[in-house]
């Protein structure tokens, strides 16, 4: 975000989070440091780091004081990022919670449910996750047919889940379940917020290409959830699922491309110390190009997420347009990292078991977690569906 655009107050804010972060910042924390190099660590890390964000007067930044937030603009939570991605600060553990639950029941929840569960997200003091998707609807969310059934004040859920990030490091988690007939597809979905302690729901973890146990299938065995859990009304969560959807695929210009702009700074910085047929790598022509598509990918996602910033300030609710955002940045995160592996050659392959890999495996772990980033949040042939649909207005296939 240009300096010359910004106002005294803006200007005010990112002094302010600077000053912070070279205080707080683990000791020893720098460009250098790789992360923590298996994911329980990284969620550890990431608790501890949001606790001290939440100490420091960062935590919440947009929900309303009443709720233990911070007042913020949009512009405000941006430079949050910016800043914390330039110092290399370690990401929240609780993304799920803090970036996608909080705007969701902000714009949804009871006050009684807003009271409840707002403040401990902003203190950092739980972790959530999602569990939307199933083993044969995917992203089909108008599909689902984990059953939940309305008995007195519970509701009693039967279903399996599966790709759902965290959850066994998760406390809460946020479900969608069929409440209504089998064939009422988005007109009988129910959206509720679970407990995952709660009796008759077991977790199992998925290894992914990483080594990493970060996806889960959670089965459902006659799991009983308080009616005062459900948000908005039994059969009408749809709505509360396309808020939630709509507000995690716009996470991309929030918090992903201040990071993904650092990235580029570090392709360039390993493009200079590998070499290729004797050269720096940063001499050769299709590296270069490489870097520089990359750079442009970062200012064009930037720019996407400006314009749905001052939509947002004029009070335009945030549409489908967000489904650009999420293809674009998913994908252009592949091309970087597949980028930096390419230009490593053979060694790039090499993971963090390996003494030769290159920074520690860093390059190919995050390839590889690349290749999940077109299938979260609806995959990147649905994004070309609605942005097909309704953006551009374009026939609906039969």
């Amino acid at each position: 975000m240009g300096q010359n655009t910004m106002t005294a107050a803006e200007l005010d804010f990112r002094a302010e989070v600077r000053d912070w972060l070279r205080m707080a910042l683990p000791p020893g924390w720098g460009p250098e440091l790789r992360p923590a190099k298996t994911f329980a660590e990284r969620m550890e890390e990431g608790k501890l780091w949001q606790r001290k964000v939440y100490e420091g007067g960062f935590g919440g930044l947009g929900v309303p004081v009443e709720y233990g937030g911070r007042p913020a603009t949009a512009t405000q939570k941006v430079i949050f990022a910016e800043e914390c991605a330039r110092a290399r600060a370690p990401e929240p553990a609780d993304i799920a919670g803090e970036f996608i639950l909080a705007p969701t029941l902000l714009a949804m929840a009871t006050e009684e449910q807003k009271q409840r569960f707002l403040p401990p997200i902003v203190r950092g003091e739980v972790t959530w996750c999602e569990t939307f998707s199933e083993p044969d609807n995917g992203s089909d969310m108008a599909n689902i047919q984990c059953r939940g059934v309305v008995e007195g004040d519970e509701l009693v859920v039967n279903g399996r889940k599966r790709w759902n990030s965290m959850a066994q490091h998760s406390e809460w988690t946020m479900l969608l379940c069929r409440t209504g007939e089998p064939d009422s597809r988005s007109r009988g979905i129910t959206f509720a917020l679970v407990n995952l302690s709660t009796p008759g729901i077991r977790i199992e973890q998925m290894p992914m290409l990483t080594g990493d146990t970060r996806e889960t299938e959670v089965f459902w065995d006659g799991a009983r959830v308080p009616m005062d859990n459900v948000l908005g009304a039994v059969n009408e969560g749809w709505r509360a699922a396309m808020v939630t959807l709509t507000t995690q695929r716009a996470i991309g210009t929030a918090v992903l491309v201040p990071r993904a702009s650092v990235m580029v700074e570090d392709l360039v910085e390993l493009a200079a110390r590998t070499r290729i047929g004797g050269r720096p790598a940063i001499e050769d022509p299709v590296i270069r190009d490489g870097i520089a598509r990359c750079a442009i990918d970062v200012a064009a996602l930037r720019r996407t997420g400006e314009r749905a910033m001052a939509a947002s300030a004029l009070g335009r609710p945030v549409g489908p347009e967000v489904s650009i955002a999420k293809l674009h940045w998913s994908e252009s995160e592949q091309r970087m990292q597949r980028l930096a592996v390419e230009m490593l050659g053979l060694r790039g392959l090499l993971t963090r078991d390996d003494e030769a890999a290159v920074d520690e495996g860093f390059w190919a772990h995050y390839w590889l977690w690349t290749h999940a980033l077109t299938i979260h949040s609806g995959t990147s042939e649905i994004q070309r569906n609605i942005i097909a649909e309704r953006v551009l207005g374009l026939p609906v296939k039969r």
